[in-house]
């Protein structure tokens, strides 16, 4: 995008993550680094209250900065309850191969876990199948994932990426798109956690 904005002043280029360093971004260029994370650490908090072995899994994708932060504030959301919960993590290096994502939910589940949390695309899906055969609580990741076992989700971590276009469409209109890097999560309404589910 940074290369061919300038051969294309007319049209706008919408980056997710963070702008490179030291880089003049153009105008017609605008970076959304969403703060994830903000949401993680809402649902560390929640599994670190629903938690009654005082073991948590969680199940990530690849080791990429967005990753790593989500499981930091995970972890710091489930200390904040109980800094003597033990947080079973593993990044499996993938968002696309669920067995991978099960057998990892499943060895932190006979480890003792009692809450999942996955943030690994198809990956996690692997890990939600694990939690429902063996009954263990679950945080999902992406949209609401409570309809997938109602009777085993907490909540979901919410990324609301067609409102962080629609924003960015909007900012566009307002002038404030372009040549910047644009730092949004729960207080802009594109990061948030799901209702809280029966369970």
């Amino acid at each position: 995008a940074l290369k061919v904005a300038p051969d294309f002043p007319e049209v706008y280029f919408h980056v997710s993550g963070k702008a490179p360093p030291s880089v003049t971004i153009p105008k017609n260029v605008g970076f959304l680094d969403q703060q994830e994370f903000q949401g993680a650490y809402l649902c560390g908090v929640t599994a670190g209250l629903m938690t009654k072995s005082n073991k948590v899994g969680y199940v990530g994708g690849m080791e990429i900065p967005p990753q790593l932060a989500n499981l930091a504030a995970f972890t710091n959301g489930v200390r904040s309850v109980n800094p003597k919960i033990e947080i079973l993590a593993v990044l499996t290096g993938t968002f696309e191969d669920p067995e991978k994502g099960r057998e990892a939910a499943l060895s932190q589940i006979a480890n003792g876990a009692d809450v999942i949390m996955q943030t690994a695309d198809s990956t996690g899906m692997g890990a939600i199948q694990a939690a429902k055969e063996k009954g263990v609580k679950l945080i999902g990741y992406g949209g609401d994932q409570n309809e997938m076992a109602p009777e085993l989700f907490l909540t979901s971590l919410i990324v609301e990426n067609p409102k962080a276009i629609a924003l960015q469409v909007k900012r566009i209109g307002e002038g404030s798109f372009g040549g910047s890097m644009w730092v949004a999560g729960i207080k802009e309404g594109i990061i948030n956690i799901a209702p809280f589910g029966k369970s």
